[in-house]
């Protein structure tokens, strides 16, 4: 009768353990424990929230389409500002074609990411060898490597830099030949130093 109750109690905690992380938002998925997962508001999707050691090979991260069938969707966790990478070593990171979207802070932080590779069919574009991650048709800068390059020209397409926190440019040259995309590049620095 003893046995009967201890084991009916562990399953019990064991399926409250289960339903808290279902109701916290947050899941490690089974499909190789790599990716720490959440849905999507509208439950259609997946959003990566971090990655665990196993999600890295030889210093690569590859964000897949879909995990267990269900789209990847997103990347970063909007209540931390850092990286889903959880500080890892990781030189490339591989986008699937499903993710369209990621956290102000998703790519904060990542010293050592050299290269950002695209799947056939992303929203997104890379320049340069794949060292720097574009969106709106190449209109938005979202993330520079600067480990990568010593000096990087941003294209006349761009108009606008996401977040200046990802750009690290401590030692690089950047330059800005387009003359408009200068000038709002340094409204935007005097601006944001006007409130430090």
């Amino acid at each position: 009768m003893r046995k009967k109750v201890k084991k009916a109690v562990s399953g019990l905690l064991a399926g409250a353990v289960c339903l808290s992380a279902v109701y916290s938002g947050h899941a490690v998925y089974a499909e190789g424990n790599e990716f720490i997962t959440s849905p999507t508001s509208d439950q259609t999707g997946v959003i990566i929230t971090g990655i665990t050691d196993a999600a890295v090979h030889d210093g690569t991260v590859t964000i897949p389409d879909e995990l267990n069938g269900t789209p990847v969707k997103s990347l970063g966790d909007k209540n931390v500002n850092h990286s889903f990478l959880n500080g890892k070593d990781v030189e490339t990171l591989t986008l699937g074609k499903n993710v369209t979207g990621m956290t102000l802070y998703a790519l904060y932080d990542t010293p050592g990411l050299k290269k950002i590779e695209l799947a056939e069919g992303s929203p997104f574009t890379t320049d340069g060898d794949g060292v720097a991650l574009l969106a709106g048709g190449g209109s938005t800068l979202i993330k520079l490597c600067p480990e990568a390059v010593d000096d990087y020209t941003v294209p006349n397409s761009v108009k606008s830099i996401w977040n200046m926190d990802h750009m690290n440019l401590d030692s690089l040259d950047l330059v800005i030949s387009d003359p408009d995309a200068k000038r709002r590049l340094w409204e935007r620095l005097e601006r944001e130093v006007s409130h430090v």
